[in-house]
């Protein structure tokens, strides 16, 4: 009973002493719905329905992993499940004070259950097993809550002594129990370590778990509108701008594991904090992080993963590095994020090469939309620029066809698409786009003529959208490109960010004014120059390539959230192009698809998967768990060996940059591997020789 008390009141205090600040998330709750219904395409009505949408999804943003709230938790919170939009409403804050105190008991709680579970070696010789249902629901109570972490810890540690044998499969029963006895309890250790850093990572992030909770509920009301709604934040919005081109804001150091599988700084980037402040070299070791004003994370045998994890909770918080020297001594060194100008982002620009067979083809990938934010009028560092000043390169190698590769490219600057697309066709409009007014507006390319009028193939995937189907569809619909892979995302919606404040205007710049927190508010919907749209239906490649996300990949039309798609009339002023040899093209590509060693496996292994995408038991008896997991990488495809029917050069003005940057070169030999190893560059190459014919 002692026991019981203490608990309650560790959690009870700091409720009290948050009051103040839940009543400021409630009054930003009430502010969000007000900017959603003001901006937003079509906003919903907040009412019993959104309530109850709002309380779903608020369950799954606080407790994604459905590890600590109980059933009976959730029976307690259900009494506001058609109450949430009465305290969004009214302002009141009494859900996430209850909802904050019931997820600080648990997550407490979980911390001893950690303990206590790792004092006892694992038995792999048991029939346990992680059910369905447990991996879909929230625990039935504290002791099935216990379970859950124990079945975590035990599935960890059995990946741990897994992935320390390669020839684990072979070994006979004595030798599997000699190995396992052996190395089961570094494993064990291992999986604790790791739970205990998550739980102090939700306790000890700045603002603590009260902060989480409110972000969490202010996402989910905002998520609940539509998926592209978002609640954001500071961190989150300079995160989400940083993406889309703007400087990072970061410490300025990248980790990579040294020779014995352990994470150490492996480059300082030149201006930024990390690099001023002289304490860091290459080969430290980071042992331990340590928001200011919370206790010290230890990370002595975090993975990179888990490190950058912690790190990404807050751009201008001041964070305690404790840094382990090469020769053993500890450094403990303060540190804030700093946005640096001198900090170049090589793995999110514009990378251009030369495919040279029997004809030489340029190839351009392009990660992101990102625009210029440092000099907007001039625009001089868009995306759409980098790509034209590619362009200009590559035509002095005299290539006979470019080949566009916006694979996994999620979009931004809708601008910046509507320039890129005019650099492939001579002036004219380019998409449609419909707000709240009735009428749809058009965005146009208005400047005349092309940089590049040659054969082009544009490549796509289920991870391509946004902006980059924007580019896609104008250049199919003007007969301008081929476009080759797997359907596309299917996001046909446009959003803006506003700071949080209802006396703005849409038409006014607003980007001066500073908040603490701001919305992503999805204010009109695309449309293709035909009036047709990308929404939830994606663009249709001319030549499909199998492609893995048919299997495991998330579109938009999965999402009963998502806008429904609908139509416009077609542009009256776009002329399209000759029509391409399409059927010629097609019939390449399906040649490819079926004399592919790679491609025909994976055809295989999609129809294998498709009838078991829902989550099956996974049994935790070592030999079942070994040989579960050897036949996953049996069945997973990877690309042949058969020799491209090219090789892979760069640019004269590339290799003279690279000449001077060591880093910079071996970045490039490593795509320029992949470039030959990628099944999908070789059969759009073999496309692009039947275009140019």
């Amino acid at each position: 009973m002692k026991r019981m008390l203490i608990v309650y009141f560790s959690i009870f205090f700091p409720i009290l002493s948050f009051s103040q600040n839940f009543q400021k998330e409630a009054n930003e709750a009430f502010l969000l719905t007000r900017m959603v219904n003001k901006f937003h395409v079509n906003p919903r009505l907040v009412n019993d329905s959104f309530s109850a949408l709002v309380f779903k999804e608020f369950l799954e943003q606080a407790d994604t992993r459905k590890m600590f709230l109980t059933k009976e938790d959730v029976v307690i919170l259900s009494s506001y499940k058609t109450k949430l939009d009465d305290e969004i409403l009214n302002k009141q804050f009494t859900f996430l004070q209850l909802t904050t105190r019931l997820f600080e008991q648990r997550v407490l709680m979980a911390d001893t259950m950690i303990d206590n579970i790792a004092k006892t070696p694992f038995n792999f010789y048991l029939a346990e097993k992680i059910t369905k249902s447990e991996f879909n629901n929230p625990p039935v109570n504290d002791v099935a809550m216990r379970m859950g972490f124990y079945k975590w810890m035990k599935k960890s540690t059995l990946n741990f002594i897994l992935n320390n044998n390669e020839n684990i499969g072979s070994l006979n029963v004595y030798q599997l129990k000699k190995y396992t006895d052996s190395i089961e309890p570094i494993g064990r250790l291992k999986a604790k370590s790791i739970c205990k850093r998550y739980i102090k990572g939700i306790l000890e992030r700045p603002g603590g778990i009260a902060q989480e909770i409110s972000d969490s509920y202010c996402k989910a009301i905002a998520h609940c509108f539509d998926p592209h709604t978002a609640y954001l934040p500071l961190t989150d919005k300079e995160n989400f701008e940083s993406d889309l081109g703007n400087k990072k804001i970061l410490f300025g150091f990248s980790l990579d594991k040294n020779e014995n599988g352990e994470p150490e700084i492996d480059n300082l980037l030149p201006g930024s904090s990390a690099f001023k402040c002289g304490q860091f070299n290459k080969g430290d070791k980071i042992v331990s992080l340590q928001w200011e004003g919370k206790s010290a994370i230890d990370v002595s045998d975090a993975s990179i993963q888990e490190i950058y994890k912690i790190l990404d909770a807050s751009n201008h918080d001041k964070m305690v590095f404790t840094i382990l020297k090469p020769d053993g001594t500890t450094k403990q060194v303060p540190l804030i994020k700093e946005k640096s100008d001198d900090v170049d982002d090589e793995d999110n620009k514009v990378k251009s090469f030369i495919l040279k067979g029997n004809k030489t083809i340029g190839y351009i990938s392009l990660p992101s939309f990102y625009e210029d934010w440092e000099d907007e009028e001039i625009n001089r560092n868009g995306c759409a620029n980098d790509v034209a000043k590619e362009i200009v390169k590559l035509k002095n190698e005299k290539i006979d066809g470019l080949i566009l590769d916006v694979r996994y490219n999620g979009g931004g600057s809708a601008r910046e698409a509507a320039e890129l697309a005019g650099i492939f066709i001579d002036g004219g409009p380019v998409a449609q786009f419909k707000s709240k007014e009735a009428k749809a507006f058009t965005l146009k390319d208005i400047n005349r003529g092309t940089i590049y009028d040659g054969p082009l193939v544009v490549m796509v995937n289920g991870y391509s959208a946004s902006a980059s189907e924007l580019i896609a569809g104008t250049l199919q619909d003007y007969n301008r490109a081929i476009i080759v892979g797997s359907t596309t995302y299917g996001k046909a919606t446009a959003q803006a960010v506003f700071p949080m404040d209802t006396t703005i205007k849409i038409e006014e710049d607003f980007s001066k004014i500073q908040t603490n927190s701001y919305v992503k508010i999805t204010t009109s919907q695309l449309f293709r120059i035909t009036g047709r749209t990308a929404q939830g239906i994606g663009v249709m490649p001319d030549v499909i390539f199998p492609d893995m996300l048919q299997v495991d990949g998330q579109r938009e039309e999965n999402n009963p959230l998502s806008i429904r798609a609908t139509t416009v009339d077609a542009n009256k002023y776009y002329t399209p192009y000759a029509s391409l040899p399409l059927e010629k093209i097609k019939a390449t590509g399906n040649v490819e698809v079926a004399s592919s060693d790679y491609f025909q496996k994976l055809l295989t292994y999609i129809v294998k998967r498709k009838t078991s995408l829902d989550f099956k038991d996974v049994s935790l008896r070592i030999s079942d768990y070994t040989k579960l997991q050897v036949e996953k990488s049996m069945e997973e495809p990877t690309a042949d060996s058969v020799k491209a029917d090219y090789i892979v050069t760069q640019h004269n003005f590339e290799k003279a940059r690279q000449a001077s940057n060591i880093d910079l070169k071996e970045m490039n030999e490593s795509w320029m591997e992949l470039l030959l190893e990628d099944p999908y560059i070789r059969a759009t190459y073999k496309v692009m020789l039947t275009l140019i014919k």
